[in-house]
């Protein structure tokens, strides 16, 4: 368990590596970040300037659906282009052909990746809603609960989010993502933590999902050499 936790902290600081040695990428990692950043902006400066007097509860409860929302904002706007991330990735390194291309098919990925994404959503909005209770109503230990539960959630959503990047353009069912998900538990939450720390670290939060899917396509290809 601890070795899988590890190895996918480290494919989070390979993907950041590996963005950093190739800075002809960025051009597909600064367009989406700046959109993300200036959407946080926009919905959550308003907000942080009137939570100084909420108090621990109310501070996690913001922490928390702040992570969620950003993360869901990121992942929509930043998806099509981390997928094609992910495709210059394998065609640097895999040797695979460079695809035509081809604006119907990426409509299509992108369209089944959101529509998969918003299933997998639902269930984590349960557990953020659970969340939020726990930290209202649980006294003293609740807001400890609540953060510690908050990152396990974001870790397991960061960590389908930029594996998706890959499953994507491979059409994989999404039973056949959850199945991959539960088999390889501890490394895709390794690099999900890494990703969800990223998303609530202002400034870094704008580059995390590409960070994260630099760093699964480079797991995939692993994979599949072996």
């Amino acid at each position: 368990m601890v070795r899988e936790l590890v190895g996918g902290v480290i494919d989070g600081v390979r993907g950041a590596g590996y963005l950093a040695k190739h800075p002809r990428l960025w051009k597909l990692v600064v367009g989406p970040a700046l959109a993300v950043a200036l959407a946080g902006a926009l919905l959550f400066g308003p907000l942080l300037a009137i939570v100084g007097a909420l108090g621990l509860v109310g501070w996690t409860s913001i922490a928390i659906a702040c992570a969620t929302v950003i993360a869901t904002i990121a992942m929509l706007i930043a998806g099509p282009f981390d997928e094609l991330l992910s495709e210059a990735i394998e065609v640097r390194e895999a040797g695979h052909e460079p695809p035509e291309f081809d604006l119907l098919r990426l409509v299509h990925e992108v369209t089944v990746s959101i529509a998969h994404a918003a299933r997998r959503g639902v269930s984590h909005l349960a557990f953020i809603l659970i969340l939020l209770a726990v930290a209202r109503f649980v006294p003293v230990a609740g807001p400890v609960l609540a953060a510690i539960g908050s990152g396990w959630v974001a870790a397991r959503f960061a960590s389908y989010a930029v594996y998706d990047s890959v499953w994507g353009r491979r059409h994989w069912r999404y039973r056949d993502k959850t199945a991959y998900l539960r088999e390889h538990r501890w490394r895709t939450l390794g690099l999900g933590l890494v990703v969800a720390a990223m998303l609530v670290v202002p400034g870094v939060n704008v580059i995390g999902l590409a960070i994260g899917s630099a760093g699964a396509t480079l797991r995939t290809i692993d994979d599949e050499r072996r």
